[in-house]
């Protein structure tokens, strides 16, 4: 977000324009017409995709989150993640997910990782920093670190 006197620049970083564009660019008027309303100044949107959502630790953690709310397999989620982002190039990943996993009486936490080259707690700057995701439902925890 870049803030002007006169206008208002917000950058979109989306792992899939084209949903949030829409037909002829419907969705993108409709956003800026809502953040101009809301903000009171012109609002300039930049629309930028995400090159490899499945190495993106923000995304996968929001999958994984997304999965656990449909019920899927707590582990089946976390293996396929792991999975696909190591096929498409990640160092390494470590996935942790908590709460009633399963829809158990009872808290627990699980956590799967696959061959890091580089240790986790290397003080190297290569590494993202490990951001946390709450899920819609108040009972799972997702966590990541690619």
């Amino acid at each position: 977000v870049e803030r002007t006197p006169g206008k208002v620049r917000i950058s979109i970083h989306t792992a899939k324009p084209g949903i949030l564009i829409g037909r002829k660019g419907e969705g993108v008027k409709k956003i800026r017409q809502a953040l101009e309303t809301l903000v009171g100044k012109k609002v300039e949107l930049d629309i930028k995709e995400i090159s490899s959502p499945d190495t993106d630790a923000m995304l996968v953690a929001r999958n994984i989150a997304d999965q656990l709310v449909r019920r899927i397999a707590y582990r089946r989620a976390m293996k396929r993640a792991m999975q696909s982002a190591m096929r498409l190039g990640a160092e390494g990943i470590k996935i942790v997910c908590g709460g009633r996993l399963g829809g158990a009486q009872h808290h627990r936490h699980d956590s799967d990782k696959c061959k890091q080259t580089t240790p986790i707690h290397s003080g190297s700057k290569i590494h993202e920093p490990k951001r946390h995701i709450k899920c819609a439902s108040k009972y799972h925890n997702c966590a990541n670190l690619a």
